[in-house]
């Protein structure tokens, strides 16, 4: 098998709340296991919080690559990660997700498919249109016939773009081609500013070149997500994902996710 590889980007603030959830959602990160060729974590200071020196320099001595700026822009901060990562895949994280589960093997073997290429994983299970108080679950309905991967433990399925939401790119928690990010970045903040970003990307990934007909988009997640989808589909996010999401406000769930900033 061709192994792909892969930079970890976290884009963080400084705000202590912030600040102690980046903590949690590194250490489960690492704890996890996965072989990242390097670790990127980009922090946007502003408003007069500043990222801790101490923490710094344990990450430094961890591996982790520190970029600081005061952009008070997501974009930009992901811009600066992604110009430094300078490998084929990205897995793009936040400061307050907690990484749950990364089976490597399988994630390697997704990734390197041939003929048409997995552009993105996703860990986060949005991007379709999803409406579950009126039984519309969106790709989630057919999801048997879409299945990749299958074991005891685990489920990739690709998803279906003829269902695709305003999130359809989404995040956190994010395997994806390096020279998609870049490219669609760049259109989403030209062309779609004042957007949620995910939205954004979303348009450009649609609009570009036709990306959308080289590559597709999976999501892998725990093997009870059959159960689920019969018996409550709208507990999916909390029950079948590999990731936990430490910030209560934080808009990631099966409708897309809400990044302005």
């Amino acid at each position: 098998m061709d192994t792909k590889q892969v930079t970890a980007i976290v884009t963080a603030i400084c705000h202590p709340q912030k600040v102690a959830w980046l903590q949690q959602s590194i250490l489960s990160l690492d704890k996890c296991g996965f072989t990242f060729s390097k670790k990127i974590l980009s922090i946007d200071e502003f408003d007069g919080h500043k990222f801790p020196e101490h923490l710094k320099e344990k990450y430094e001595s961890e591996g982790w690559t520190i970029l600081k700026d005061n952009h008070h822009n997501r974009s930009l901060s992901l811009k600066r990660a992604i110009e430094e990562s300078r490998t084929p895949f990205i897995f793009y994280n936040e400061d307050d997700i907690l990484t749950l589960s990364m089976p490597e093997e399988i994630i390697q073997s997704i990734l390197s498919k041939e003929n048409k290429s997995c552009g993105m994983l996703s860990m986060t299970l949005g991007g379709s249109t999803f409406d579950a108080p009126n039984n519309q679950i969106g790709d989630f309905a057919d999801i048997k016939h879409r299945v990749i991967y299958q074991d005891d433990k685990y489920v990739v399925f690709a998803r279906d773009e003829n269902l695709k939401g305003n999130f359809f790119f989404e995040f956190p928690a994010l395997f994806v081609d390096s020279a998609i990010f870049g490219v669609c970045l760049l259109e989403a903040m030209d062309r779609h500013k004042g957007l949620p970003l995910e939205v954004g990307l979303t348009r450009s990934y649609f609009a570009q070149h036709s990306i959308d007909k080289m590559f597709f988009k999976a999501s892998i997640c725990k093997a009870n997500i059959f159960d689920m989808i019969e018996k409550d589909p709208y507990a999916i996010n909390d029950k079948c994902r590999l990731i936990k999401t430490l910030d209560p406000q934080q808009g990631n769930n099966a409708y897309g996710g809400n990044h302005l900033f």
